[in-house]
């Protein structure tokens, strides 16, 4: 059994719970780096000096859209729970660590809420994207797979890919290139061969660990095993998947 199988349809009220506690700790963590985020951020501008608003118009539109967010996960959840905010004098959305200390106070009822899942879904993509902005990783690199000349692994620069060389032979290709020599055409392709394929396609910045964490969370669909065992995925299946998930955050779908 692979570890994708292993985990798939085990998620328990607890694990939801756990895993919205850990978002919020990480986007309170990391909040007021987003305010001043480093050169290397997404967007690439420091904040405005003497100001609170940070320069770079992605860390602005960020910050924005976690407020948002967190105001819409505190009002869903109080109008199916009023009495979780009788101890709660005010709830002031703009004040995101006191937001995020609510929410993670409520994590067990938030586990076993009909909406939990999709939070913790959702809480995942704005932790990633506030650590990445003010702590951004000094590794800019995806891996596409191995070489099927050498076994070696090949990693390419996730913003400017340009031409990839694989370390081992020399072989080089663009990212289009390789993800034809690794996978070629057929359907079915692993976690692994997911990462790069989706970031080409998507322009989604996946891992395996992220794709794990999709699986067991039922937003994306697996395709059975190889014959070693590796849980398959259909391409054009998981890009539906993805579409019809972003489709219900920016509300064009129920």
């Amino acid at each position: 059994m692979s570890e994708l199988d292993a985990i798939e349809g085990a998620l328990k009220p607890s694990d939801i719970a756990a895993g919205i506690r850990r978002e919020l700790a990480t986007i309170r963590r990391f909040w007021k780096g987003t305010a001043n985020p480093p050169k290397s951020a997404p967007g690439g501008a420091r904040g405005v000096p003497e100001s609170r608003m940070p320069g770079n118009d992605t860390a602005i539109s960020l910050r924005a859209e976690v407020v948002r967010d967190l105001a819409f996960w505190v009002h869903a959840f109080v109008d199916e729970h009023p009495d979780s905010v009788q101890d709660w004098v005010i709830i002031d959305a703009l004040d995101v660590p006191r937001t995020c200390r609510f929410l993670a106070e409520h994590a067990d009822a938030l586990g076993q809420w009909s909406s939990g899942n999709r939070m913790w879904d959702e809480l995942e993509t704005l932790a990633r994207e506030v650590r990445a902005c003010a702590a951004p990783p000094r590794r800019d690199t995806m891996m596409m797979g191995e070489c099927p000349e050498c076994e070696t692994p090949v990693r390419a620069k996730i913003h400017n890919p340009g031409e990839v060389k694989c370390r081992g032979c020399g072989i080089t290709d663009t990212v289009d290139g390789w993800i034809i020599r690794i996978v070629g055409n057929q359907p079915l392709v692993t976690a692994e061969q997911l990462v790069p394929i989706l970031h080409k396609r998507m322009g989604i910045v996946a891992t395996r660990a992220g794709i794990r964490q999709w699986v067991a969370r039922g937003v994306i669909p697996t395709a059975g095993t190889d014959d070693r065992g590796r849980t398959m995925f259909e391409r054009k299946a998981v890009f539906q998947a993805l579409l019809l998930r972003e489709a219900r955050r920016d509300g064009a779908i129920g």
